[in-house]
């Protein structure tokens, strides 16, 4: 394994905006102008402000 962790990213084309977010990691969403901005924006969070959850089943 070479470290890198991978989670789903959702984007969504509306009217007006773009947006994208993760279901994998809480609080993980961005809006843009375009596609592109959107895509920029999400891959350049702060890992240190996610918080891991874990949700029981």
């Amino acid at each position: 394994m070479d470290g890198d962790a991978k989670c789903l990213i959702v984007i969504e084309k509306g009217e007006d905006n773009d947006s994208a977010y993760s279901p994998d990691i809480l609080g993980c969403i961005t809006t843009g102008d375009t596609i592109a901005e959107t895509l920029y924006s999400l891959t350049h969070i702060s890992v240190d402000s996610v918080t891991p959850q874990t949700i029981p089943v």
